[in-house]
């Protein structure tokens, strides 16, 4: 009896589960029904829409009349915005005779000449705090989040593991300064996310002046505020390195900038590094160099960009008076941890004694015979192309096979490999067509000679 009465009750369970599942199933159907009611409406309505603009386009009354253009003005089409009907018509209702703007991956930005200033001294012209991109014609955007204008593809924030290699170099300061950590004043003038803060703070560093403002703009008003130490990963487009430099140089006061390693041998940083006040020392007045073990990554604020950096990164430091000092206690430092572990790594749990993973290079001579920045000329575009590809076709090739490694002979060596191997082919090429030209002039000599005989 109690089993009956058991296999009663599961049957009735079954029946609510079956109930409850055909109810739901109902209400899909209804909202599945009610969504293509309101699609067919709509689209209705967008083609009773799209047919009265039809017929007043053609009547001449419409958005779009002649009384709409100036005289004598060729119509552009750039100068007509899209509604979303995708009928253009002119912006602000009338033919302004501009071109529209140019379109951009990051829709947020807006253009704007607005946050322009120049400096009376130089008479150069600053757009604003701009971004690191290698193309000229990229768009200058001044954005709703950012108070200057921005260009998408430079816009990358300095990563923690920078910061924490360089926290070494801010204690020694500190020590020099007689400043606890926690007064120190760093100042960052290239705003990105604000992550840098936190990045500092988390050293031991908590005063950080990196504020979403126009740092040109700030230099023309003569806002730059007090700080101790300027420290910064600048735009790599344009001119702004060469603006930052100027800047550091000026202000007498210390500085570090992150910046691609082949900047060291750029005339422009020759030049301007010069220029830093002479003393009894001259290798103490000249910046010093941090290399990182590996490469940098930067992060964008929306999470695009490369997987890993296209170039090396360095340190540049120059602190004034203290340069040479900095740097000794620096290295003595490091000595002392490699000598106290001669056969491990700090463990990045030691945050601001990371010591290991950079090494410090005082001059350019030491850097170049490091190998730590590119001493060969800078391949020409058609090779860049070139080189590009061929990594493309290595790197699907390495997924393909199980990712077998470069012969020994080839790893380490970067672009000097590939660029001989590209000039290997060409030459190879160069040969065979020179030699199909040899046996063709031969072969029209020889027949020629054969026509002269037969004749």
């Amino acid at each position: 009896m109690a089993d009956g009465s058991q296999q009663i009750d599961f049957r009735a369970i079954f029946e609510q589960a079956t109930e409850r599942q055909n109810a739901k199933r109902r209400l899909l159907e209804q909202d599945s029904l009610s969504i293509k009611s309101d699609q067919a409406s709509r689209a209705l309505k967008k083609q009773k829409k799209n047919s009265l603009k039809a017929d007043t386009l053609t009547e001449g009354k419409g958005s779009i009349g002649k009384s709409s253009f100036k005289k004598n003005q060729p119509f552009n089409i750039s100068n007509l915005k899209s509604d979303n009907d995708g009928h253009n018509h002119p912006r602000n209702g009338s033919y302004s005779g501009k071109h529209s703007e140019t379109p951009s991956v990051n829709s947020h930005l807006k253009s704007s000449d607005d946050n322009k200033v120049f400096l009376a001294d130089s008479k150069t012209e600053l757009v604003g705090n701009g971004s690191k991109t290698n193309s000229d014609s990229a768009p200058k955007k001044k954005s709703r989040r950012w108070n200057f204008e921005v260009e998408y593809n430079d816009h990358f924030e300095t990563s923690f593991d920078a910061i924490r290699d360089f926290s070494l170099v801010l204690e020694k300061l500190c020590k020099f300064l007689k400043k606890r950590p926690e007064k120190l004043i760093i100042y960052d003038p290239y705003f990105c996310m604000g992550n840098v803060k936190r990045h500092y703070t988390r050293l031991g560093f908590p005063k950080v002046i990196n504020e979403n403002r126009d740092f040109y703009a700030d230099i023309a008003a003569g806002t730059i505020p007090a700080y101790d130490i300027l420290i910064t990963n600048p735009p790599y487009s344009e001119d702004h390195k060469t603006k930052i430099l100027n800047f550091c140089i000026k202000s007498g006061k210390p500085w570090a900038l992150l910046m691609p390693n082949y900047i060291a041998n750029k005339k422009y940083y020759l030049d301007i590094v010069s220029n830093l006040p002479t003393s009894s020392s001259p290798v103490a007045t000249k910046p010093f160099f941090l290399h990182p073990v590996e490469k940098y990554e930067y992060e964008h604020p929306e999470g695009t960009g490369h997987e890993q950096s296209p170039f090396d990164s360095l340190w540049f430091v120059h602190l004034g008076s203290l340069t040479d000092a900095v740097f000794s206690a620096c290295k003595a430092s490091m000595r002392l941890l490699r000598s106290t572990t001669p056969n491990s790594a700090p463990e990045p749990s030691t945050l601001p004694q990371s010591y290991g993973n950079v090494s410090m290079i005082r001059t350019i001579e030491e850097l170049r015979e490091s190998k730590h920045v590119p001493t060969d000329k800078r391949p020409n575009p058609k090779m860049r192309k070139k080189l590009k590809a061929l990594r493309e076709t290595e790197g699907e090739g390495m997924k393909r096979g199980g990712g077998q490694r470069k012969p020994e002979g080839e790893r380490g060596k970067g672009n000097f490999s590939l660029m001989k191997r590209i000039r290997d082919d060409e030459d190879d090429e160069e040969q065979g067509t020179k030699e199909k030209g040899r046996r063709r002039t031969t072969a029209e000599s020889l027949g020629f000679r054969r026509k002269e005989v037969g004749g």
